[in-house]
């Protein structure tokens, strides 16, 4: 599994099925809309390989206090 933003991999998992949380640090991304996006494979029990990803578009907003991200409709 990976996840990326804006299609730059953050992070990358590899032969795990337990959960993970990721930090995310907003300060590091630009103010304004990015593409948060996970990214994985698996084998069928065919042996094919299978892969998927799901992108979720995002607004960063930095300010002196407070770093968030929104996800957009």
């Amino acid at each position: 599994m990976s996840l990326l933003v804006d299609g730059v991999d953050i992070i990358e998992f590899h032969d795990t099925t337990q959960m993970r949380t990721v930090n995310l640090d907003t300060r590091t991304l630009a103010n304004g809309p990015h593409l948060l996006q996970f990214h994985g494979h698996a084998l069928a029990r065919s042996g094919k390989q299978l892969a998927g990803q799901v992108e979720i578009p995002i607004v960063v907003q930095n300010d002196s206090q407070v770093c968030t991200w929104v996800c957009t409709p």
